[in-house]
């Protein structure tokens, strides 16, 4: 399920819950507010890699940004466009073992 389809019957659910529709079908002792508010969590997540730039200067990066972030690495240095990273890259201040995630992914 792509994360537009899920918030679509996200608003549905939602609707239903509001109006007082029964959800007896939701697994045994799971509050559905709760599966509900990790559903939207889900919806709304993205995923990021860490990349260094040419003067390896590590960066946190919008994985729907990679071919854009590709492209601005693969920048000649003496282009002006690659003297400053791009808005949607996150310079790391820190070597990439002191950064920490919540549910890592990979090769996904």
């Amino acid at each position: 399920m792509k994360a537009a389809e899920l918030r679509e019957a996200i608003t549905v659910l939602r609707k239903r819950l509001a109006d007082g529709k029964d959800f007896s079908h939701a697994h045994e002792g799971e509050d559905f507010a709760t599966v509900l508010a990790a559903a939207e969590a889900w919806a709304d997540s993205k995923r990021y890699f860490l990349d260094r730039d040419n003067s390896a200067h590590w960066y946190l990066v919008d994985e729907s940004k990679r071919a854009e972030w590709e492209a601005w690495t693969n920048l000649d240095e003496d282009d002006e466009r690659s003297w400053e990273a791009p808005d949607f890259a996150r310079r790391l201040n820190t070597a990439p073992g002191f950064v920490t995630f919540t549910d890592p992914k990979g090769g996904e």
